[in-house]
């Protein structure tokens, strides 16, 4: 879309011109974020350029016809034609990968790529990779940082039996499981035919050059058992062979363009904000319909009426209750279960039975809850929370109502 079918189109779907959400306008917005182009208050991707006069691209040969100056109403993809370029050199650097042997669950060999990674204090499998092996999965929960302190967390592990073609090594990894163990490596193919690599070399990775997904990374832990003495430098401008136990990886840099060398493009387009945008929409949609509508209008007006930023900075909101607890149900039976485990739990530590009874007396007397007898109480619905009532450090079965 044009920036004006943007704005079009979240008038039509009443959208805030700000954060793009419902409920509000732009000048009632609480988020603290504006315009990247004019710090004015409404998004970067619907901000509109307003120029006295249209400017001639550059890049281009100019021509007579009005399409191809910069339309200052909408912004489409931006077009070179034959243009030519002079950049710096570009560097091209090869990280450790290998082919190696992960044996199955029903003990069947499968040739994974690796990468070597000496700098990871972890072991990492593709969860691809897992399934397809029919792999056993363990839980767990192990936050991982990464580069600029990005956070995500892990929620599986497995343990995979890993073999080499080169020798007969085999060990056993413990790996966490992840969607996706990096990116493509190397970040683009890479022409080795010139390189010269001694016959006789065998290499772990026969397809190095080439970029691929990589399925697995093993960390420091197996590193250093995996890697050898020998090295062979090619030459000063070229990358280094390494011996391991999987066969020789390659690991260096490599200056892929000498400088001040003519690069030539007949056509290249970018769609940056458009794609961004698309991206953006189809990330946010929700196919699912909404039949709770008026509770939802109720719920954002009721955050309008009640938000305020306290002194921090934080917000701070009142939260919103049902008139009605009749949905709650009777939830008799399942608390007198947790009295009678809180019960014991309490027999067994006199101080834990204190600190409870010293709590419970408090909330009683702040009015949170209050006693209740069942054969006295004509309640229809009944929330209970069973308490004990300690007198004289003894504990007493006596329910309390909440």
């Amino acid at each position: 879309m044009t920036v004006e079918q943007r704005q079009d189109k979240l008038k039509e779907i009443h959208l805030c011109f700000n954060c793009l959400r419902k409920g509000h306008r732009s000048a009632t917005c609480p988020s603290d974020k504006s315009c990247g182009k004019c710090s004015k208050k409404h998004h970067t991707l619907v901000h509109f350029e307003r120029r006295d006069k249209p400017e001639v691209r550059t890049n281009i040969p100019q021509a007579s016809t009005e399409t191809d100056l910069v339309q200052p109403a909408r912004e489409r993809p931006v077009t070179a034609s034959c243009s030519s370029m002079f950049r710096p050199p570009v560097k091209q650097v090869f990280l450790m990968t290998a082919m190696v042997n992960i044996m199955s669950k029903s003990g069947e060999a499968y040739q994974v790529r690796a990468l070597l990674d000496s700098g990871s204090q972890i072991n990492l499998l593709s969860e691809s990779l897992m399934k397809q092996l029919n792999l056993p999965k363990q839980p767990a929960n192990v936050p991982i940082i990464g580069v600029g302190g990005a956070k995500s967390h892990i929620r599986h592990r497995v343990v995979v039996r890993m073999t080499s073609s080169y020798n007969n090594f085999s060990a056993y990894v413990d790996c966490l499981v992840t969607p996706k163990v990096t990116g493509s490596v190397p970040s683009a193919n890479v022409q080795v035919d010139a390189w010269n690599i001694p016959p006789g070399v065998i290499l772990a990775d026969t397809s190095f050059n080439k970029s691929r997904e990589v399925e697995m990374l093993i960390g420091a832990e197996h590193f250093f058992n995996i890697l050898k003495q020998g090295q062979i430098k090619l030459a000063d401008n070229l990358p280094t062979l390494y011996e391991t136990k999987f066969g020789w990886v390659v690991a260096g840099s490599l200056e892929e363009t000498e400088e001040d060398s003519p690069v030539c493009a007949n056509l290249a387009v970018t769609d940056g904000l458009e794609a961004c945008l698309q991206r953006f929409f189809h990330q946010e949609d929700n196919t699912e319909p909404d039949n709770n509508t008026n509770e939802q209008e109720q719920f954002e007006e009721h955050f309008q009426r009640t938000y305020r930023r306290n002194k921090d900075g934080r917000f701070v909101v009142q939260l919103p209750f049902r008139e009605t607890v009749q949905k709650l149900g009777n939830s008799r039976s399942l608390a007198l279960k947790r009295f009678l485990l809180l019960e014991k739990r309490l027999a067994r530590n006199p101080d834990l039975m204190t600190q409870y009874a010293e709590f419970i007396n408090e909330y009683r007397l702040l009015n949170h809850c209050r006693e209740v007898r069942e054969e006295e109480d004509s309640l229809v619905f009944k929330h209970i929370i069973f308490h004990i009532i300690v007198s004289s450090n003894h504990p007493v079965a006596a329910p309390s109502c909440e």
